[in-house]
């Protein structure tokens, strides 16, 4: 599925997910009862270490 703008930004407000993770596509698994969020890391975003 391609994501627009707009359910991207709602799904990443459910989530708590905030720049540089964005969320990348959302497939709904009726039969499966289940959602799948694929996360994607901004290119080129500098990643901090947590320590």
């Amino acid at each position: 599925m391609n994501m627009d703008s707009e359910r991207q930004k709602h799904y990443a407000l459910l989530l708590g997910v905030g720049s540089p993770w964005e969320v990348k596509d959302v497939e709904l698994k009726l039969t499966e009862k289940q959602v799948e969020i694929e996360l994607g890391w901004q290119w080129g975003a500098a990643a901090k270490c947590p320590e």
